[in-house]
């Protein structure tokens, strides 16, 4: 990775929900934020593309999701996430879900 990124500080406390400390104590304290979500991401790709067919398809147990449904899950339930971070990005105010 080349660091042509933005600096950008952790979150304060008012600026996240009450449920997401765990997530946030996580983030390194160099304000490389950006830099983070990125390689994040492509190492969670990596993974995922390495997977066989027959190991997305996995179940623990009759009934239970398969490791390709909880990847849609994580994905879908990352969207209005995704829309807090950009507005965080950006500068710009919005009101909390």
């Amino acid at each position: 990775m080349d660091n042509h990124y933005r600096f950008i500080e952790k979150p304060g406390k008012d600026e996240y929900l009450v449920n997401e400390p765990p997530y946030i104590n996580l983030l390194p304290e160099d304000g490389l934020l950006l830099q983070h979500m990125e390689e994040n991401f492509l190492s969670t790709k990596s993974l995922v593309y390495s997977l066989p067919e027959e190991k997305l398809q996995f179940r623990y147990a009759p009934g239970k999701w398969n490791i390709r449904e909880t990847l849609v899950h994580v994905i879908d339930m990352e969207k209005p996430c995704d829309v807090q971070r950009l507005h965080c990005l950006t500068g710009c105010k919005m009101k909390r879900f």
